[in-house]
């Protein structure tokens, strides 16, 4: 990022730059974010080691656990 900041003409040592640039880029379209960077979604999960079926489940997963925990705490406070 810093080296396309600089490509930019963005000197990334000066005070304010660097958070001046990050508020631009992020409200760049996602197209032209993902052509300097690539589709961030997708370096996520690879860094992660998920497969992106397991990426899927994660939402259900996270749900069916929280559920869980909501009935363990109704089972405490009836004992």
């Amino acid at each position: 990022m810093v080296a396309q900041m600089q490509a930019e003409g963005i000197d990334p040592s000066a005070p304010g730059a660097l958070d001046a640039w990050i508020e631009d880029f992020n409200a760049r379209p996602r197209q032209q974010r993902d052509a300097l960077l690539g589709p961030a979604a997708d370096r996520m999960v690879r860094a992660a080691g998920l497969s992106s079926a397991a990426a899927a489940r994660a939402p259900k997963q996270k749900t069916q656990r929280r559920k869980a925990q909501r009935q363990a705490r109704k089972r405490n406070r009836r004992g």
